[in-house]
C-alpha cells in the first residue's frame, strides 16, 4: 500500500477503536493517566496539575492520545490481531499494551532510538524499532493469555517491575557461558548500528527479556527468587537447545499468513515448553526437600539422573536435527513435538 492509503487506513482504524474504547473504563485506568498530563505543555503541567486532572474532556484526550500511540507504533492490525489470537476484548489489548510499556520502560527505549534520527541510517533505526515492536507484541499477548483479569493491574505491574529490575541487574550472572557469548556478539552488532554502547546493551538484552514473563511468573508461583529461576531457565534453554530452535524458526522465510502462523506456533510452543520444564525441575527439588543447586547446570545434572531414558531419547532427536543443513518447518515441527512430549513425560 502507498503512504496515502496507509494514512486513510490508520485514520479509519483509530476512529473505530476510539468509538469502542471511549465507552469503556480504559480511559480511567491509572496506567494511562500520564497521557493526560503529557498532552499539555510542560509549563502547564506543573502550574495547573489539578486543573488538568479535572479537565472536562480528560477521557477523550486520554483515549485519543493512547490510540494514536498504539496504532502509530504497532500498526493498524495490532489490536484486531491480538484480540483474535487471545480471545480477549479490544479494551483488554489496549490495557495490556500500556501495562507492558510501563513494566519494561519501552516508552523510554523507543524515544532513545527515535532520537537517533540523522545520526544512524534509517534502515538501522528501523531494525532497532522492529525488534522492540516484536517484543512488545509477544509480551502483550503473553499477558492476555496468562492473566484473565487485567482491570486491577496495579499489583501485577508492581510484581513484574520488581522482577524485571532484579533480572536486569543480575542477568549476566544468570546466563550460562554460551548465552553470555551470544549476548556479547549481539551487543557488538547493535553497537555498530546505534553507535552508543549503553543503548546497544539494552537492545541486545531484548532477546533475554523476552523470557522474563515466564521467569517472573514461575518465581512468584514457586516462591523462589527470580535469579534462581532465571539461572535454571537459561541453563535448560542451552541444555536442550530451545534458543537455537527458536532462532531457526525466526529465520524461516514465509510466503503465506498460514505459514507465519505455523512458525509463530512453533516459536511460542518452545517458549512454553522451556517454562514448563523449568517449573518441573523446581518441583522436583521441592518435593525432595532439597536445595536447588546455585548453578543451573548442576541442578539439571542432578535432576537428569532420575530421567536418564527420557533425556537420552530427546538428546538423540536433537542430535539428529543437527544433520539438517537447511532448517525447515518439517524438522522444527518434529523437534517441537518431541520436546513437548519430553516435558509431558518428565512432569
Amino acid at each position: 500500500m502507498s503512504r496515502p492509503e496507509h494514512a486513510v487506513l490508520f485514520a479509519y482504524v483509530k476512529n473505530d477503536l476510539f468509538a469502542e474504547i471511549i465507552k469503556t473504563d480504559v480511559p480511567d485506568d491509572y496506567l494511562l493517566q500520564f497521557e493526560l498530563t503529557n498532552y499539555f505543555p510542560k509549563v502547564l503541567q506543573h502550574r495547573y496539575r489539578q486543573e488538568i486532572r479535572r479537565h472536562p474532556l480528560k477521557r477523550e484526550i486520554i483515549a485519543t492520545v493512547a490510540i494514536n500511540r498504539l496504532i502509530n507504533f504497532m500498526g493498524a492490525a495490532f489490536v484486531h490481531e491480538l484480540s483474535a489470537k487471545s480471545g480477549r476484548s479490544k479494551k483488554e489489548v489496549v490495557r495490556a499494551f500500556y501495562l507492558v510499556m510501563q513494566v519494561y520502560d519501552f516508552l523510554g527505549l523507543i524515544e532513545e532510538v527515535k532520537a537517533l534520527d540523522t545520526k544512524i541510517t534509517p534502515e538501522n533505526q528501523k531494525k532497532c524499532l522492529s525488534r522492540i515492536r516484536w517484543l512488545i507484541k509477544r509480551t502483550v499477548i503473553w499477558f492476555l493469555r496468562n492473566y484473565p483479569v487485567l482491570s486491577s493491574a496495579r499489583q501485577l505491574q508492581k510484581q513484574f517491575v520488581v522482577g524485571i529490575k532484579e533480572l536486569k541487574s543480575e542477568l549476566l550472572t544468570c546466563l550460562p557461558p554460551a548465552a553470555q557469548q551470544r549476548l556479547e556478539e549481539v551487543t557488538e552488532n547493535y553497537q555498530q548500528l546505534v553507535l552508543r554502547k549503553n543503548l546497544a546493551q539494552r537492545l541486545a538484552r531484548l532477546d533475554m527479556v523476552a523470557s522474563s514473563p515466564d521467569i517472573i511468573r514461575i518465581a512468584h508461583v514457586q516462591g523462589v527468587p527470580v535469579t534462581d529461576v532465571a539461572r535454571l531457565y537459561f541453563a535448560l534453554g542451552d541444555r536442550f537447545d530451545f534458543y537455537h530452535f527458536r532462532a531457526q524458526a525466526s529465520a524461516l522465510w514465509t510466503a503465506t499468513s498460514w505459514e507465519r502462523l505455523a512458525i509463530h506456533g512453533v516459536f511460542e510452543d518452545l517458549f512454553h515448553a522451556q517454562g514448563e520444564l523449568t517449573q518441573h525441575v523446581l518441583n522436583y527439588f521441592d518435593q525432595r526437600q532439597e536445595a536447588l543447586a546455585p548453578e543451573g547446570q548442576e541442578a539439571i545434572a542432578t535432576w537428569a539422573q532420575d530421567y536418564q531414558e527420557q533425556v537420552a531419547h530427546v538428546d538423540q532427536v536433537l542430535a539428529d536435527s543437527q544433520s539438517i543443513t537447511t532448517p525447515n518447518m518439517a524438522m522444527l515441527s518434529v523437534v517441537q513435538r518431541e520436546l513437548r512430549l519430553f516435558v509431558e513425560k518428565v512432569a
